[in-house]
């Protein structure tokens, strides 16, 4: 992938929709590394859609030509978003709630307009300075006239906008918050801040900084007296994961909470179901014990005990060693046999792809049933390197189908009829950078904070290989079981 290029805004406009394929994704993740202006223009498109995505009327813009996106040709005249066209997600730029929503846009990506006339405003007080900027490493801004050093003041309701590095900021409250960039961060109060795009860590470890909250435009994150981190991305999907200490989860719109401990993590899809995936790590025995999840079980809906449903193989092909059969995948059929490995490394007691290949398998429950949730749970520390467990990770998409007959499997699911139900990345929550580093038992539970996760009677897991195992190659998890409760 280059830059400028239509490729890029593409792939930029399939990551903000929550669309991108797993392999657009790891090329556009490469060029931002890369490219700074890049990944300015990657912020600049990322906060129109975040902040636009739930408008409601619709106003078209007529942008300058110093702002347009990547691409489009020096000297065009000022471009008109339209419904159609390049790139999909420009759709967005003409949701607007009114005049002031335009202008609040405008003044955050940094340009101007005409066209519109506004009343006079009486001058306001200034913003009263709520933190001031700790330790800046290796950072780059996405404004070019942005000059921020530490002990810098920050008032209240301005935004940072990161290219790149990591920014510490210092609240009068004593809570602290460091962003790593891309990034876009709101400072709202001594007490708050808005994620609209990238990774932050919390620490608020004094009394006045109790409850300091973390806003994403699908949940908040509130402090306990704790460390956490948090992550935010355009098209809305967050999560949380606890360092120390305690934290309240609120979805937006929902009166009810999750209050998360140390050591636990919990993802928010956007959309109504308010989908939330919570992984945990297990004891490392036969028994599979987590902190709440329910360990594998023998009485859910799609059990083969329950004679109601039957799973298939819909891509990939699982790995086979003609050389050596005990290193060969188990049967699909293990994934729904009531038990999980008995064992850290056992293959044939396991379901896994063969290596550098896309896998998907299907549960087909035999008629339109509300799932309630779903719950998968993997368990792999190599026999002959015991700080091996890069099998452990669980790196997939879900996927549901109401039909009579499951749509084609194929990359991108979402455009032959499968509705995206939940992402699951086990990496990202246990913030992997070594293979060492994460649990060799992992379980993840998907479940609505509402009501339910709706009603299929096909569900797809497009399964993705995890880290870089050894010689270029990629493994895949060893998936022990998988349950689906569900009810006509």
């Amino acid at each position: 992938m280059i830059f400028p290029s239509a490729e890029f805004d593409d792939a930029v406009a399939s990551a903000c929709h929550g669309t991108i394929a797993e392999e657009t994704l790891t090329d556009l993740l490469e060029l931002l590394r890369q490219d700074a202006a890049a990944r300015d223009e990657y912020l600049w498109q990322t906060a129109l859609h975040a902040h636009l995505a739930h408008a409601a009327a619709f106003l078209p813009i007529d942008l300058p030509a110093d702002r347009e996106p990547a691409g489009e040709k020096a000297g065009n005249p000022p471009l008109r978003y339209e419904m159609t066209g390049r790139a999909a997600w420009s759709s967005y730029a003409l949701a607007l709630a009114g005049v002031a929503a335009v202008a609040g846009l405008l003044s955050l990506v940094g340009f101007g307009f005409t066209g519109l006339t506004t009343t006079a405003k009486q001058p306001v007080a200034p913003s009263p300075v709520i933190a001031r900027f700790g330790a800046l490493d290796e950072v780059s801004w996405v404004a070019s006239d942005a000059h921020h050093r530490s002990g810098d003041p920050i008032v209240a309701g301005q935004q940072l906008e990161l290219s790149s590095g990591t920014a510490r900021i210092d609240f009068v409250t004593g809570a602290s918050v460091s962003i790593s960039g891309p990034a876009i961060f709101e400072a709202q109060s001594g007490l708050a801040g808005r994620l609209t795009v990238g990774q932050v860590q919390v620490t608020a470890s004094t009394p006045e900084s109790k409850g300091f909250t973390i806003h994403t435009r699908t949940a908040r994150f509130i402090d306990l007296g704790t460390q956490f981190n948090a992550e935010a991305t355009a098209d809305g999907h967050c999560w949380v994961d606890v360092i120390s200490g305690e934290v309240l989860v609120h979805l937006a719109g929902s009166p009810a909470s999750t209050n998360l401990r140390q050591g636990e993590m919990l993802a928010i899809e956007p959309g109504g179901r308010q989908v939330s995936v919570r992984i945990e790590r297990g004891d490392e025995t036969p028994q599979f014990c987590f902190a709440t999840i329910e360990p594998p079980s023998d009485s859910d809906y799609a059990d083969a005990s329950q004679g109601k449903a039957r799973t298939f193989l819909a891509g990939g092909q699982l790995m086979a060693c003609d050389s050596d059969p005990e290193f060969s995948s188990g049967p699909v059929a293990r994934l729904v046999d009531g038990r999980a490995q008995g064992s850290a490394d056992a293959p044939l007691e396991s379901v896994f792809f063969a290596q550098n290949v896309r896998g998907a398998f299907v549960f087909d429950l035999g008629q339109v049933v509300t799932i309630r949730r779903v719950n998968s749970f993997s368990w792999h520390r190599s026999r002959f390197v015991s700080d091996n467990q890069v099998r452990a990770t669980q790196k997939y998409t879900l996927w549901g189908y109401a039909g009579d007959e499951p749509p084609s499997a194929t990359e991108p699911s979402v455009s032959h009829g499968w509705e995206r139900i939940a992402r699951v990345n086990t990496d990202s929550f246990f913030d992997v950078a070594r293979p060492l580093d994460r649990p060799a038992q992992q379980g993840c539970s998907i479940a609505s904070e509402t009501d339910s996760l709706g009603r299929y009677r096909f569900l797809l897991f497009e399964v993705h290989p995890t880290l870089a195992a050894h010689d270029n190659e990629v493994d895949h998890t060893f998936f022990g079981e998988i349950d689906v409760y569900a009810e006509p």
